[in-house]
């Protein structure tokens, strides 16, 4: 069982990338009731950590919102999305994409990009989905299956399926976490099972990882870096989260 305050810990994580949490979502992740989290809600907010408001909690100083926000990408993140798509070749017919706050600048990289719009791009991310097709790609797929409160992705048996039944020649796949230097993790479990499948049905995996990743126990494993083909950081190679794809056949990228 998670402590009271690794819980805590994770749920301002899980705040910090989705923008609101739910009491009832957040008492189904760590399996207490809801007046456990509504306690945790009451001492984090004591803190300043967070603003309690019905149903759940937002960032502080945010004010209510009906629909929570995808921030937009940093510039810094701009800057690897440009360096992950380098390795889409010539013949690439169809691409996986993740979802999250990285996969939506990878998505924006690609609008600007595609060209003729050679490819297929199948994505769990809906806000990647309208970033593409706001940009003109004839060939966007969604998964399908339910959207997650938690990583704002589509997730399920469903979304799982259609990856497993495809195959594409690159998957940008972009990880929560880097923790014990090789296993990356994800806030969402059930995004992390659309993940594995991107993985597993791709020929070429890209992952993308923000020196503020390495080192977070953000959730739960999902895979391992071995299985990366390409990693993009702007963190240090000569850090020791890197150390070990440095040492492998795994290509580091950085800007």
């Amino acid at each position: 069982m998670v402590s009271v305050r690794g819980r805590q810990t994770e749920i301002l994580a899980l705040l910090a990338h989705t923008g609101r949490v739910g009491v009832g979502m957040l008492a189904e992740h760590f399996g207490v009731t809801s007046e456990t989290i509504r306690r945790d809600l009451r001492v984090l907010e004591d803190r300043g950590q967070l603003q309690r408001v019905h149903g759940g909690a937002i960032p502080p100083g945010k004010g209510v919102h009906t629909t929570t926000p995808q921030p937009d990408p940093t510039t810094d993140v701009i800057a690897l999305a440009r360096l992950a798509v380098d390795f889409i070749q010539p013949d690439t017919r169809g691409i996986f994409l993740d979802s999250g706050p990285v996969a939506l600048a990878v998505a924006a990289v690609l609008g600007e990009i595609h060209g003729d719009g050679r490819w297929t791009v199948v994505t769990t991310s809906p806000a990647a989905g309208m970033i593409l097709a706001r940009a003109g790609l004839p060939r966007i797929t969604m998964t399908g299956g339910r959207v997650s409160r938690v990583s704002q992705s589509l997730t399920g048996r469903t979304a799982v399926e259609m990856i497993t039944a495809m195959r594409a020649e690159i998957a940008f796949v972009c990880p929560d976490g880097l923790v014990d230097a090789h296993s990356v993790t994800a806030l969402d479990p059930a995004a992390g099972a659309t993940r594995r499948a991107m993985i597993t049905n791709s020929s070429l995996t890209v992952m993308i990882l923000p020196a503020a990743s390495l080192g977070q126990p953000r959730g739960v494993t999902f895979g391992d870096l071995s299985e990366a083909d390409v990693v993009v950081t702007d963190a240090d190679p000569a850090t020791p989260p890197l150390m070990f794809p440095s040492a492998s056949n795994i290509q580091v990228v950085t800007p």
